[in-house]
């Protein structure tokens, strides 16, 4: 277009607004007055958004719905004169956003060169709307497979619970957070008992390696296995195979 500054916007369409994604050679304070346009905006891309057709201003200073505006203001801030914009239209026909070019001298693009901008548009509007397109799918892809893997994680949470196996996490230093049947059959303590409180303290653990060795392990290597002796609810010593294993 042979211009000396541009922009490009896309349309918010739940607030019937542009917002800026990128523009060239325009002062700071104008990129954040432009930084959302709206319908009723004095500016080329206000009214072209209102339109939904190219505008074309080859004189801001004898544009009459500019005159006396805050949009004029801005436009000779930044040193602008001459300015057009064209929307970028899908395929389907959905205005997605806005494409401008300004000039700093009173000009009026001939038609041989906006039809070239209507290529850039279409292939703009295009990568836009395939952009979406991916985006969207990508969302409902992640919402079913988090709604899959929350229900896989609810049956397995079920089978833990229920397994005659005993099985217990803590919190490395910490307290316990999860206490299954296999558990409190073995050792005699309901799950509201045993939750909240360190395993050690309750179970009365003696280790075969000092603590500490144990914690670095896990840290290190993040797996542990190794005979422990626990202190059930009625007294009894019970000596179990444990196998410890860090979740990250």
């Amino acid at each position: 277009m042979s211009s000396d500054m541009a922009s490009m916007q896309l349309l918010d369409p739940e607030r019937n607004r542009l917002r800026l994604l990128a523009s060239k050679g325009f002062h700071p304070q104008s990129a954040r007055f432009w930084e959302w346009v709206y319908l009723d905006s004095a500016s080329t891309c206000g009214l072209a958004l209102f339109a939904g057709s190219r505008v074309v201003v080859p004189d801001v200073e004898t544009c009459d719905f500019m005159a006396g505006t805050a949009d004029l203001d801005e436009y000779r801030r930044s040193n602008i004169r001459a300015v057009q914009s064209t929307p970028l239209i899908s395929r389907s026909g959905q205005l997605l956003g806005m494409i401008s070019t300004h000039w700093r001298e009173p000009h009026e693009p001939i038609e041989r060169a906006l039809r070239r901008l209507d290529v850039l548009a279409r292939q703009a509007a295009d990568l836009i709307e395939r952009s979406r397109t991916e985006v969207e799918s990508q969302i409902e892809h992640e919402a079913l497979g988090i709604q899959l893997g929350s229900e896989r994680a609810e049956r397995l949470a079920s089978l833990l619970t229920l397994s005659y196996e005993p099985m217990l996490v803590w919190q490395l230093n910490g307290a316990i957070e999860f206490w299954n049947t296999g558990a409190e059959r073995l050792y005699g303590f309901a799950p509201e008992e045993a939750v909240g409180r360190s395993s050690h303290a309750l179970l009365q653990t003696k280790f075969p390696v000092e603590f500490t060795e144990l914690i670095s392990q896990l840290q290190n290597k993040r797996y542990w296995s190794g005979e422990l002796r626990h202190l059930c609810k009625d007294g009894r010593e019970v000596i179990v195979e444990s196998r410890q294993q860090t979740a990250h």
